[in-house]
């Protein structure tokens, strides 16, 4: 059986029993999905292959009472979903208005809502190929802690090095001695000092044969990896479901409510692979790219020679207009 990174699906249905029974006025309840769930049942290798476009939703309520729904991540619903999408609730009695990414209005039934999702930083043009790396059979379990993992600061002739050995003390992996490893004929890397002929090794306190770097080259590789390695999709914190009663009245069903949602996606591409997406939200740099302009013109005044200056007042603006005082 092939090792499948993507099941493919564009879309995936989830279904959240919200337990509404006897909820008083202006109190939530919630349930949660974990992101590992998430992730296995979509068959992905990684979250953060996950590149979600958008969320239908709607809530199917077993009562009268006007309740607000919330989608968020975290256990406790405490990471906001990113998007700017609302559903308001004005309410006359109160002088308010209160926003949730839908509304049921005592009809029992809410319409779908739909919710355009921000792109995150894993679906960013410049970081679409990371994730397809991170998933290659060398990197696969590391981790961003791996990214320092089997690292020693020492001295060797009175010059500060680095010891980079294949793991930690515990056993934790080393993702910089993998990559020093699988470079280790890059001629192009530092200028080849860590090629088979160049690089120079010791024993690392942990016992275990290591490489010595200089620092500026082990920072620049370790950050870089630490970047390549971590997760960044907010989903890796699941999806919570939250219901708030709006209502004055306390629900008296003993039925539960259900929060429906359909997650929208784009799968990997066989021939473009990550199809990395741009954010929706139209922000001012936007704008002057459009009109041709910036915020400002970016020219230094050259500075001219005068004789002398004296600080204007609001009267001498007439004269300057070439008009008559009022």
């Amino acid at each position: 059986m092939k090792n499948v990174i993507d099941g493919g699906q564009n879309k995936f249905d989830i279904h959240f029993k919200v337990p509404t029974q006897n909820l008083e006025p202006n109190e939530t309840m919630m349930t949660h999905i974990p992101g590992d769930q998430i992730k296995q049942a979509m068959k992905l290798a990684d979250m953060d292959l996950l590149n979600p476009t958008q969320i239908d939703l709607s809530v199917h309520a077993p009562v009268n009472n006007i309740l607000g729904v919330s989608l968020s991540h975290g256990e406790e619903g405490d990471i906001p979903l990113s998007t700017h999408n609302r559903a308001l609730l004005v309410d006359h009695d109160k002088q308010a208005a209160f926003g949730y990414h839908s509304i049921s209005t005592g009809a029992r039934v809410a319409p779908v809502h739909t919710l355009n999702l921000s792109a995150s930083e894993e679906q960013r043009k410049e970081n679409s190929n990371i994730v397809l790396k991170r998933i290659d059979p060398k990197w696969m379990g590391l981790g961003p802690e791996n990214a320092v993992a089997g690292s020693f600061k020492t001295k060797i002739d009175g010059q500060d090095k680095i010891l980079v050995s294949d793991q930690s003390s515990s056993g934790v992996p080393s993702a910089v001695h993998r990559f020093l490893v699988h470079n280790d004929t890059n001629a192009k890397l530092f200028n080849g000092v860590y090629t088979k002929s160049r690089v120079k090794t010791t024993i690392a306190p942990n016992g275990r044969s290591a490489f010595i770097m200089d620092p500026a080259h082990y920072n620049d590789t370790s950050a870089s990896l630490k970047k390549s390695l971590t997760t960044t999709s907010p989903f890796q914190h699941g999806l919570t479901a939250s219901i708030t009663n709006l209502s004055d009245s306390k629900i008296t069903s003993e039925q539960p409510s259900f929060v429906n949602v359909t997650l929208h996606r784009t799968p990997v591409d066989r021939q473009q692979g990550y199809v990395s997406r741009e954010d929706s939200v139209i922000a001012q740099q936007d704008v002057h790219a459009l009109t041709g302009t910036s915020g400002t013109s970016g020219v230094k005044a050259a500075p001219l020679p005068y004789t002398e200056a004296t600080e204007m007042t609001f009267e001498d603006m007439d004269s300057v207009a070439g008009g008559d005082s009022a």
